[in-house]
């Protein structure tokens, strides 16, 4: 149950997209984090979300808000009146809320953002509905300010991490490349990046069902298994992998495992503002086993490439000689 008219107070704030920057980073660390908090936001926005003037929002009260919230979650226990006066005042904190952000589906004026990142860096950004996305380096998010109809739709290029507030009668969609992803509440990993030999999803918790518009395939993936697109060939698989190498990027870190130069070359240049070219053709047919630190400097990366590759390597302002 929400223990205090602070938690209750800043669940309202996410509602209305009125957090502050700080009120904002404490939110996404409690969704992350604290698995009772997230029931909570997402059965206080299942109220939030119901199909309903304004007018029908002033009659319904706290007690109400209070009652669904306890019987959605099966809460037997009876607390005298007294000892619950917080959670009232929390739940009018909500209503209230409401009644001024004026905030639904159906009422808000759609409104498109788009956030990106550039070189090296990564955003957190918080939707609507409580959903927080990790961005990666070079990517972008198109989203609505608000989400409306039937199923909740954002646009993605490059690479992001996705963990998906439930919601089961507004499906949430990501529409990435040729890629369609569906969900209800889960977490998982999108790669599709133009320049990479293939593009990814990786599924940490949950379920999801895929549709490849390359060859109208659809999948659907259990935890721990990754669906994976050969673009060369427009063909997809569904493999079951330690996900580190695909998630790594979280905690600051790109993982090679037996990766090949080209794969190697497409993620620097997406670390650092460089252009890298390879004179000796022969080093494409080598395999990388290596991690980089998104902290470590260019010099440093360079310097690694060399042992590892037995080659010079040349800088030139920012083009980077492989020879």
């Amino acid at each position: 149950m929400i223990e205090n008219k602070e938690t209750y107070s800043l669940i309202g704030k996410a509602l209305a997209e009125e957090l502050s920057e700080e009120e904002r980073d404490l939110f996404i660390k409690k969704m992350l984090s604290d698995a009772s908090f997230k029931e909570d936001f997402e059965q206080s926005k299942k109220l939030w979300n119901a199909p309903a003037k304004v007018s029908d929002r002033a009659i319904r009260s706290a007690d109400h808000l209070m009652q669904t919230i306890e019987y959605s979650k099966k809460e037997t226990k009876v607390i005298p009146f007294y000892q619950q006066w917080s959670k009232y005042i929390g739940a009018a904190v909500v209503v209230l809320v409401s009644l001024i952000g004026g905030y639904n589906y159906i009422d808000q004026q759609e409104k498109i953002l788009t956030q990106s990142t550039g070189f090296g860096e990564s955003k957190e950004i918080l939707l609507a509905d409580g959903t927080i996305v990790l961005l990666n380096s070079k990517s972008s998010l198109e989203y609505p300010a608000a989400f409306k109809g039937d199923f909740r739709k954002v646009n993605l290029v490059g690479e992001a991490f996705f963990d998906v507030t439930k919601d089961k009668e507004h499906p949430f969609k990501v529409n990435a490349s040729d890629l369609e992803v569906t969900v209800l509440g889960t977490s998982f990993n999108v790669s599709t990046y133009a320049k990479d030999k293939e593009n990814s999803v990786a599924l940490l918790t949950g379920k999801v069902k895929l549709k490849n518009a390359l060859n109208s395939d659809v999948t659907t993936l259990s935890p721990g298994q990754t669906y994976v697109i050969d673009k060369e060939i427009q063909k997809g698989s569904v493999i079951t992998e330690n996900q580190l190498n695909r998630t790594s990027w979280l905690s600051g870190q790109v993982v090679f495992n037996y990766a090949s130069l080209k794969e190697v070359i497409n993620k620097m240049e997406r670390l650092y503002p460089i252009s890298i070219e390879v004179k000796n053709q022969k080093l494409l047919e080598r395999k990388i086993t290596t991690k980089i630190n998104k902290g470590d400097q260019l010099e440093e990366v360079l310097a690694l490439l060399e042992i590892l590759l037995e080659c010079k390597i040349e800088k030139k302002n920012q083009l980077i000689i492989l020879q």
